[in-house]
């Protein structure tokens, strides 16, 4: 009966570590994608040019480990992000959060090129037309010859060269 009695009890230790397992790998494996996470939306405070994912300073090397104490300690992505934004501002986020004011400086850029190519096309446009329309000499368009200049001795060589 002991025998019986032991081999149940290792049954279900085996049983139950290997249910757990999975479960700890599931944990590990989501825990380490919402650190990856967090460190790809937060931006080092030291240059404010990279994730700190992708940054090798000491500053953030060392929010890299805070990131990782905090989502252990159980907060969300959202309060962290709020953490930091209370310490460093929104300039600290690197995709701004979604509010009127920042989806209209992304409109501005965007409207103003259509502008300028508009505007540039119009005035290609006139000048391709005025190239291609061929000019229509009139007789007042022509230019007149200078008589009765007040140079007289250049009006009677004029009249030499007319005659001859």
């Amino acid at each position: 009966m002991r025998q019986r009695y032991a081999f149940l009890v290792l049954s279900a230790v085996t049983l139950a570590g290997r249910v757990a397992a999975p479960q700890s790998q599931l944990d590990s494996a989501r825990f380490e994608a919402t650190v990856r996470e967090l460190e790809l939306s937060i931006i080092a405070p030291c240059c404010w040019r990279q994730p700190v994912a992708n940054h090798n300073s000491q500053v953030a090397l060392g929010i890299r480990q805070e990131i990782r104490k905090m989502v252990a300690d159980g907060m969300t992505p959202e309060q962290i992000k709020a953490d930091y934004v209370r310490r460093y501002g929104e300039r600290i986020l690197a995709v701004p959060p979604k509010n009127a004011f920042n989806q209209f400086l992304w409109v501005i850029p965007i409207s103003a090129s259509i502008m300028a190519f508009g505007v540039a096309g119009y005035f290609l446009r006139m000048w391709r037309n005025a190239r291609s329309t061929p000019r229509i000499r009139r007789e007042s368009d022509r230019p007149s010859p200078v008589r009765g200049s007040s140079f007289p001795k250049v009006d009677e060589e004029l009249e030499k060269w007319d005659r001859a």
